[in-house]
């Protein structure tokens, strides 16, 4: 067999494969923020989308963008595995890696986030049965309440 045929199986065994993570995952997608449902302990922002994506390597890549009531912006993002090894997380105000735990049951994670290698900021998710909501409480060290974040999956 050519090198050119052996190419084409090879791409055509990833393409087959792709559908089948996705599926497995329920965080992809994009994720609006219910405002109404989530409970802040300052002021909550005007807009809060996530998107999770696939990459070809096998990470996610989530993007997190936010409006604030003022009108400022910020865009956070990290590409991620589930097995706990820490990442970048860019433009995060708490942190500057990430990190990753599933353990089996594909609806819920955590993140743990670090910042010059000291825990700022975990968040436990659970995704509903149905797919259709996500809830994120977070949680600080030393911190006397949890925020709780309820997205809608769009």
């Amino acid at each position: 067999m050519s090198r050119v045929a052996y190419l084409a199986v090879f791409l055509s065994t990833c393409l087959a494969a792709f559908p089948a993570l996705a599926q497995s995952d329920p965080r992809l997608g994009t994720w609006v923020m219910n405002v109404e449902r989530s409970h802040f302990i300052d002021a909550p922002p005007k807009t809060y989308v996530r998107t999770y994506t696939l990459t070809a390597q096998g990470s996610v890549q989530a993007v997190y963008d936010i409006e604030y009531l003022d009108g400022t912006r910020a865009s956070m993002r990290y590409n991620a595995t589930s097995d706990g090894k820490e990442q970048p997380f860019i433009g995060s105000r708490f942190g500057d890696t990430i990190s990753i735990i599933t353990s089996g049951d594909p609806r819920r994670f955590t993140k743990i986030v670090k910042k010059a290698g000291v825990v700022t900021l975990t968040e436990d998710g659970v995704i509903s049965a149905d797919g259709r909501t996500l809830t994120v409480t977070m949680k600080r060290p030393g911190g006397s309440q949890d925020v709780i974040e309820v997205f809608d999956k769009r």
